[in-house]
């Protein structure tokens, strides 16, 4: 009996040792000590689910699932190892074999809430969202206070575009977790996307100051900077605490090369980097005739062109999703018109796939906003067959080129010399210059027209215009 017994159970002894040298990081010494220990007591559950964890932690992911495949040996309705094997398989980006151990998990225990978590984050890495949203809420009936799931809640609202969504389940995460400075750095990102800058500093302040080295943060930080010195400022902060924080590097030249500092932007510009897509935008903005009103933020810009814009002229935006920045420009300009399929993206654009931004087919309602459905050709042509009435603003958020030169092609007949026109892609992200850059220079080129670049936004990518020649 005893020596059954034994094969199951190592002594106390060596199990307190093994757990007192996990639980301060050693490792390796787990895996040592435990190398013979297995092959006498091979029944052991607790022996292959420690030893699977360390190799887990110490990226040894093969040894760790053949560790874990043990276990379930022993004892195959063993629903934590399942939701092991699910982390590890999340980690190697094999992700159906990750969806199938969470389910299988929990299908062993129906209220396994860190399954349903796990699951959640696989689903949402696939942009499977709704599916996400689904686990994420089942794990948290059966775990209510669980923090990580309401941050995850709020990243899926986010990607979503539901900022209302996004901004309630980071709150939520919050209150269970007050040093939680992921959640207040992504809250102040959501009010951000709100146009709400004053509370978005507010919470990247309050990430900083339980995390003050949270380079994310700081780089998040200068987006809502109110000058080109306080972003400076953050850029540099940001590159002290994460040297390797390349998109701080390049911003920072391009902001010092505005305050007539130079060097770091020339010094890049004689590496590779010279192709990426941040020097490739700021080596255009650098050869304009005459350097634009610079922000940091699309709402601060949208102020400023809708202060230099004729308002008692409707506005025109093309490409709508959820009317964030549709809704925005309405507050002062009080009529607008805008396009879009709200199916999402009509073909892939740069690292987004078809139907990517989708409003699943819902049309927002707005006061003072009438929406036109469908696909740019389909649509525009028909919409302009009729005299409309010529345009303060538009906003040009379609991304694709082929929907940008349409939209350009057909709202021609809303333009003239008063006019501006926003893009909301025009530069930063890598095929810039065959996206909305392209549709815009070919117009001009089409219709000997030029432009006049009058405002633009590093950080969130948009650039205001103004045709001459229209």
């Amino acid at each position: 009996m005893n020596n059954i017994a034994n094969v199951f159970n190592p002594p106390k002894e060596d199990l307190d040792t093994l757990i007192n040298l996990y639980k301060n990081g050693r490792l390796q010494d787990v895996l040592d000590k435990s190398e013979q220990m297995v092959l006498k007591y091979s029944y052991s559950l607790f022996l292959y689910n420690l030893r699977g964890s360390a190799n887990a932690l110490l990226k040894r992911f093969d040894s760790a699932v053949e560790c874990y495949k043990n276990a379930i040996r022993v004892k195959p309705n063993y629903a934590a190892i399942y939701n092991n094997l699910g982390n590890i398989f999340k980690e190697t980006g094999e992700l159906e074999l990750a969806i199938n151990n969470y389910k299988q998990a929990i299908k062993i225990k129906p209220n396994y809430s860190e399954a349903y978590f796990g699951l959640g984050l696989v689903l949402e890495e696939k942009e499977e969202f709704l599916s996400a949203i689904k686990n994420y809420e089942n794990a948290l009936i059966h775990k209510p206070n669980y923090p990580e799931v309401f941050f995850n809640l709020g990243n899926v609202y986010r990607k979503s575009g539901d900022h209302k969504l996004a901004i309630k389940n980071y709150k939520n995460a919050t209150t269970l977790k007050k040093n939680y400075y992921k959640a207040y750095c992504n809250l102040g990102n959501s009010k951000k996307d709100l146009g709400d800058v004053k509370s978005a500093r507010f919470y990247y302040k309050k990430a900083l100051k339980i995390n003050p080295n949270d380079f994310e943060t700081m780089w998040n930080m200068h987006g809502v900077s109110l000058s080109i010195d306080e972003a400076i400022k953050w850029l540099s902060e940001c590159l002290k605490a994460e040297k390797s924080c390349l998109k701080a590097e390049l911003m920072l030249s391009a902001l010092k090369y505005l305050k007539n500092d130079k060097s770091d932007f020339n010094r890049l510009r004689k590496t590779n980097l010279k192709k990426h897509p941040f020097m490739r935008s700021f080596s255009w903005l650098f050869q304009l005739e005459n350097t634009p009103k610079l922000f940091f933020d699309k709402f601060n810009l949208f102020d400023y062109i809708i202060q230099n814009s004729i308002s008692d002229r409707p506005f025109y935006e093309f490409g709508v999703w959820k009317g964030v920045s549709f809704e925005y420009i309405l507050k002062s300009i009080k009529k607008g018109f805008g396009f879009d399929t709200f199916t999402g993206l009509p073909e892939n654009w740069y690292n987004e796939k078809v139907g990517t931004y989708s409003n699943n087919g819902i049309i927002p309602k707005m006061k003072g906003g009438k929406f036109i459905e469908g696909i740019f050709k389909d649509s525009l042509p028909k919409y302009f067959s009729k005299k409309r009435p010529l345009a303060s603003i538009i906003n040009f958020d379609a991304d694709l080129y082929s929907s940008t030169i349409c939209a350009l092609n057909f709202s021609k007949k809303v333009m003239d010399k008063d006019t501006i026109l926003i893009f909301d892609e025009l530069i930063i992200h890598e095929s810039w210059e065959q996206d909305e850059f392209k549709a815009l220079n070919e117009f001009c080129s089409t219709n000997h027209c030029s432009y006049e670049v009058i405002a633009i936004s590093f950080f969130t990518k948009q650039v205001a215009v103004k045709l001459i020649g229209i």
